[in-house]
């Protein structure tokens, strides 16, 4: 088991559903675009509704392919490795 964010949180709903059966945990990070989302909403960056708006203000960076990149580009965000 590496220790990872997403490994701890998955084990922190596992023992808290043990616990509790009636707990419902949603966990979302990358490279889920729900993770990117919520950043956009955070930052008050709107998507275009068309091409002839201006693309997005902003870009993803990050050190990972499989979660920092993928996500964005699932997501629609530029990104940069």
């Amino acid at each position: 088991l590496k220790h990872m964010p997403g490994k701890i949180a998955l084990r922190y709903r596992e023992i808290l559903e043990e616990r509790d059966s009636t707990v419902s945990i949603t966990i979302y990070g990358k490279p889920h675009t729900e993770h990117f989302e919520a950043c956009l909403r955070e930052l008050e960056e709107e998507r275009p509704e068309s091409s002839k708006q201006s693309p997005l203000k902003v870009a993803h960076v990050g050190d990972s392919l499989h979660h920092d990149i993928a996500g964005a580009n699932a997501a629609g965000i530029p990104s940069i490795f």
